[in-house]
């Protein structure tokens, strides 16, 4: 992860977000930092850096936990680690905060398969399956 400037996150932003972050008027700084933490994060986990990301998706949610995409993209990089214990409290939370989104639902589904729970695996899965058909996708069966 590269350094950069920042006023409470330089440590977490990339030198071409903190470039950007430099040239923003104070008053939208925090809302600005928070939403390239969350873009930055996103590039981390297709770049397979999972702890990096992590970091800076822990920065966003405490700074604001209303931020449904930190909580998908954070229970994501926990279960790429295979930290499923760590994932589905996470997960947990974003389909609570966004039931209409489906991939939460079904990361959360993988992950309680692979701590064993299996009831609650085909549970959250069949959920899906629900929401896949209602966009015109019926031939998935789950």
């Amino acid at each position: 992860m590269q350094l950069g400037y920042g006023s409470f996150s330089g440590e977490l932003m990339t030198s071409r977000s903190a470039r950007v972050f430099k040239t923003l008027p104070p008053i939208r700084r925090t809302r600005s930092v928070l939403s390239i933490l969350l873009h930055d994060a996103i590039l981390d986990i297709e770049n397979n850096q999972y702890e990096d990301a992590i970091v800076r998706l822990r920065k966003v949610l405490s700074t604001d936990p209303g931020i449904p995409m930190a909580y998908m993209q954070l229970g994501s990089a926990y279960a790429w680690l295979k930290q499923y214990e760590q994932a589905i409290p996470v997960l947990t939370k974003a389909v609570e905060m966004r039931p209409d989104v489906l991939m939460p639902q079904y990361e959360l589904g993988l992950a309680l398969s692979e701590t064993g729970d299996w009831e609650a695996s085909v549970t959250s899965l069949r959920s899906c399956g629900g929401k896949i058909s209602q966009v015109g996708r019926s031939n998935i069966f789950l």
